[in-house]
């Protein structure tokens, strides 16, 4: 999802607000450097302090994706698709701690390695993949690319619930 949004944010910006070449660079750079930013302060401020278990910071995390992807769907302006952006990005600073740390937490200790291994695959994969997936979805609908996204969201929330339910 996170791969997908950074792939076509030039071109939304530039669809959504009319914005020339150069306007179009620094509204890039401004809203790839927030999400980033917003990512950076969550991981060094809420999940240096939480003391809960990892699985619930993904489930913290995907109240804010939802909201990031409404924001950004139905931004009526630049502010909205800031404040969406952000949004994302606190997602992310919460989401990638938990599922790395869910990932050695759940495996046992001769496969904790294994697990931590194929956890740092899976974003590697989502930009392999998901530039070329959001492409292809934002030639037939600007907005498509953030509603593709939504039910990734509603299956990790069920895949959460499976987790939980095993231990």
């Amino acid at each position: 999802a996170f791969a997908m949004v950074q792939s076509v944010t030039a071109f939304y910006i530039q669809d959504r607000f009319g914005y020339s070449l150069d306007e179009t660079a620094q509204t890039t750079a401004l809203l790839l450097g927030t999400m980033a930013l917003m990512a950076i302060v969550t991981q060094l401020t809420i999940v240096q302090r939480y003391k809960g278990g990892p699985l619930n910071l993904i489930r913290f995390s995907v109240p804010l994706f939802i909201l990031s992807c409404l924001f950004i769907i139905f931004s009526p302006n630049f502010l909205f698709l800031f404040m969406g952006m952000a949004a994302m990005g606190l997602g992310m600073g919460l989401a990638s701690p938990g599922y790395t740390s869910a990932a050695s937490l759940n495996a046992d200790k001769d496969n904790q390695g294994a697990a931590v291994g194929l956890a740092m695959v899976a974003p590697g994969i989502g930009f392999a993949l998901g530039p070329f997936l959001s492409g292809l979805l934002y030639s037939s609908y600007m907005n498509l690319p953030f509603i593709f996204i939504l039910p990734l969201f509603l299956l990790l929330v069920i895949l959460l619930s499976r987790l939980e339910q095993k231990n």
